[in-house]
């Protein structure tokens, strides 16, 4: 890791290796364009912790800017009031998915130890 971007894994550190992104080994990947693109696009990223170096022989930089923090736009009451109804209908529908999901793992692993 040469710099650390807003999008970086949390922990991310200069000094770290990249070991795999999504499971792909970065030893196996083709070109450093693939490497670029699953950086970006990779949805888990293991890294190895880099040692740590004391400032004097650390190489320097150049840091990357942060995003400003985009601020939520004010809405009204009624807004409010429908957004927590469709977050409750959405947390119910998880909850159930969640519970039929528990029941079919129960009669899979029913069916195995028949």
């Amino acid at each position: 890791v040469r710099g650390v971007t807003p999008y970086a894994p949390e922990g991310a550190d200069i000094g770290d290796v990249v070991i795999s992104v999504d499971g792909k080994l970065i030893s196996k990947v083709g070109s450093a364009a693939d490497v670029e693109r699953l950086l970006t696009e990779g949805r888990l990223i293991r890294l190895r912790k880099g040692r740590r170096t004391t400032q004097s022989s650390a190489v320097s930089v150049k840091a990357v800017p942060q995003e400003k923090p985009r601020l939520p736009k004010p809405c009204s009451q009624a807004e409010t009031a429908a957004s927590e109804a469709s977050r409750l209908k959405s947390e119910e529908k998880l909850l159930r998915s969640i519970e039929e999901l528990l029941q079919t793992e129960k009669k899979y692993v029913d069916d195995l130890t028949e």
